[in-house]
């Protein structure tokens, strides 16, 4: 069996792996056999792994979707390395780096304009799960799971899934007002509403953003094949991602004066850093929280 082949088959049979996650690994290995189709275990080790980044670079692709194939190879290689198919992780030598980016959040006056528009079909099933996202902390792969009996009186259990592994916990979530209408419309079942394809919610999910008239202008940092780009200028709602939901709830609970303590309870993250990595306050919003305190008041 080659590595290629031993790539595939854990995907296959990871039962516990959702559609999402399962296509952005596919895309790697689509990559990987691009790369060489006849991997053997025992080529895989540091000059392997550079001259698969060289191979990104030279498709000049960002610098964090390189890292992001990085971490889905090396998830695979480490459970080659627990199945005794490789003895050493090349990845405890190579170094790959993320790109600090300056993702975008919406305020709340931003979702009420898009909970306002009135729409139907894709649009609408897209734009209200959204919407619970941005009120949950919730990832895409667990709000779109909510069904009846997550409801416990005025809150949500939901079990969440993190990692390749799929580990398992829960959280207890306060049902939000915006929230409640949603899930009150699907008779408290998102289940029914299947995200199929990620790049799709994207797109319907943006139409809805410029709909609303999310269309601040921002400036945007790209750092593609190793070298930075020239910043460009792209409207707000262009910047929209399925991700930007649960950023979006976490920074809004905490301006809202809500303890970040509490909120990285909902989030499920273990680190302050990967915490704080999710709220995106301004200096100016800083400033207009703290001058309301009784410590800045006579």
């Amino acid at each position: 069996m080659t590595f290629n082949q031993f790539f595939e088959n854990e995907l296959k049979n990871n039962r516990n792996l959702n559609l999402t996650t399962y296509n952005v690994q596919m895309t790697t290995l689509k990559l990987l056999n691009e790369f060489n189709s006849n991997i053997k275990f025992k080529d895989i080790d540091y000059e392997f792994i550079e001259s698969f980044n060289n191979f990104l670079l030279d498709k000049d692709y960002k610098t964090n979707y390189i890292s992001l194939k990085h971490s889905n190879l090396r998830k695979i290689i480490k459970s080659a390395i627990r199945k005794g198919l490789i003895l050493k992780n090349p990845y405890e030598e190579f170094k790959f780096n993320w790109v600090y980016c300056d993702h975008i959040v919406l305020s709340s006056v931003e979702l009420e304009r898009m909970w306002e528009l009135n729409l139907s079909g894709q649009e609408e099933h897209i734009r209200d799960v959204f919407l619970v996202g941005a009120h949950t902390t919730l990832r895409v792969s667990d709000y779109t799971q909510i069904r009846p009996e997550s409801l416990e009186g005025d809150f949500l259990k939901i079990n969440v899934f993190k990692g390749f592994k799929r580990t398992q916990s829960h959280v207890i979530i306060p049902i939000h007002w915006m929230v409640r209408e949603i899930l009150e419309k699907y008779d408290y079942d998102l289940s029914k509403l299947k995200i199929q394809n990620l790049a799709t919610f994207i797109k319907k999910i943006r139409c809805v953003g410029e709909m609303a008239s999310i269309n601040d202008k921002i400036i945007v940092s790209e750092v593609r094949g190793g070298k930075r780009k020239k910043d460009v200028i792209k409207l707000k709602y262009e910047l929209i991602t399925s991700h930007t939901a649960r950023r979006s709830a976490a920074t809004n609970m905490v301006l809202a004066g809500l303890d970040p303590n509490m909120v990285r309870m909902l989030t499920g993250h273990t680190t302050w850093k990967g915490f704080m990595n999710y709220i995106r306050i301004s200096k100016k919003q800083n400033a207009e929280n703290m001058a309301v305190h009784k410590y800045f008041c006579q």
